[in-house]
């Protein structure tokens, strides 16, 4: 893959998964034995060898991606009923459903393929099956990020000089690419249903700043105080954004950003490395966090900044990935885990 067309941190952990499974339970637990308060559902789609990643969750269903005994990755959906429906893109030699809100409350999946050529290519795929391939322009690769409740995606896709610029697809299949002011990439992570769209963008000095498009275009740039890297991932109907960023020491933090621009950094207790991933339409942030013995465990933060931390049952690290924001949702949470050499998916209901 591209070197700059990169997912946020949390998508990329699944590379030292092998390691992190064979580490000794004894030392990555990490004193989070305690019988779970909330009910888990593990999730492995049939004939997964190479683990299965949940993504994002929408009423029930989840979108993400597994790995085959050849090494290969395909694209998944598991609806609210437990039916998982394996999918590829058209001559595909690898699927990744592995954005940051990549299913939709109509069941509207977004993500990318590799064909044989080597491309990458954006796609969307409705709740009825049909999925559609989409480039931006003299395009070599495209990737397609977050999808919105009314089916606009945004994501990243680089031209015939090997720059990297953001884009937004409209539902009618036009494509707008942008930039912020001085970008030399742009990696848009989410939209919400108003057309704002959230991301990051690094400087001629390689230094990453978040940034806020309006649906008219308008691009607000920010960091959290003494951020040296700021990595927001996602946004909110409210346009509440959640992220973390690095400090001078090079430490990862969570931040909240309000609407109005207030941003309030956080860290679980015990916490050498946070990140924070989902936000729902309550202001409540999932994501995870590296405590000391280098164990990865998940959270919950409130809006009014309690944090509750949790790992699934036989875990030996968690990443969370999604909570469902739909309009009548509950706070459940979607992501996976390492557990017996292997990943899973997990939901977890309130």
């Amino acid at each position: 893959m591209p070197s700059k067309l990169s997912l946020s941190a949390p998508a990329l952990l699944l590379a030292g998964a092998a390691a992190m499974a064979a580490a000794p339970t004894a030392v990555l637990a990490g004193g989070h034995a305690a019988p779970p308060s909330h009910k888990y559902t593990v999730i492995d789609v049939p004939g997964d060898t190479g683990g299965t990643v949940v993504i994002s969750i929408s009423k029930g269903a989840v979108a993400g991606y597994w790995g085959d005994s050849n090494n290969a990755y395909h694209g998944f959906v598991r609806t609210a009923d437990g039916t998982i429906t394996s999918f590829d893109g058209p001559g595909s030699v690898l699927t990744w459903v592995a954005g940051i809100k990549t299913i939709n409350a109509h069941g509207a999946i977004t993500g990318w393929y590799v064909d044989g050529n080597d491309h990458e290519h954006g796609f969307i795929r409705t709740a009825d099956g049909a999925l559609t391939p989409f480039d931006g322009p003299n395009s070599s690769a495209t990737r397609g990020y977050a999808i919105n409740d009314k089916g606009v995606i945004t994501g990243i896709y680089k031209d015939a000089q090997g720059v990297d610029h953001g884009y937004v697809r409209r539902a009618d299949g036009t494509m707008k690419s942008f930039d912020p002011q001085g970008s030399i990439y742009t990696i848009p992570s989410d939209v919400n249903d108003d057309g704002t769209i959230t991301g990051s963008w690094v400087d001629s000095s390689h230094i990453g700043h978040g940034f806020l498009r309006a649906k008219d275009g308008t691009i607000t740039t920010f960091d959290p105080p003494g951020s040296i890297n700021t990595t927001p991932n996602c946004i909110n109907r409210s346009g509440a954004i959640s992220g973390e960023y690095a400090d001078s020491n090079n430490v990862l933090h969570g931040f909240a950003r309000a609407a109005d621009g207030t941003i309030t950094a956080f860290d679980p207790p015990g916490s050498i490395s946070t990140y924070a991933v989902p936000i729902d339409s309550k202001g409540r942030i999932g994501g995870f966090y590296e405590d000391s013995n280098r164990a990865y465990h998940g959270y919950l933060r409130n809006a009014d900044g309690k944090i509750k931390t949790f790992d699934p049952p036989g875990s030996v690290y968690t990443i969370p990935q999604g909570i469902d924001s739909s309009r009548d949702d509950r706070g459940a949470i979607s992501g996976y885990f390492a557990s017996d050499d292997k990943i899973h998916g997990f939901i977890r209901s309130p």
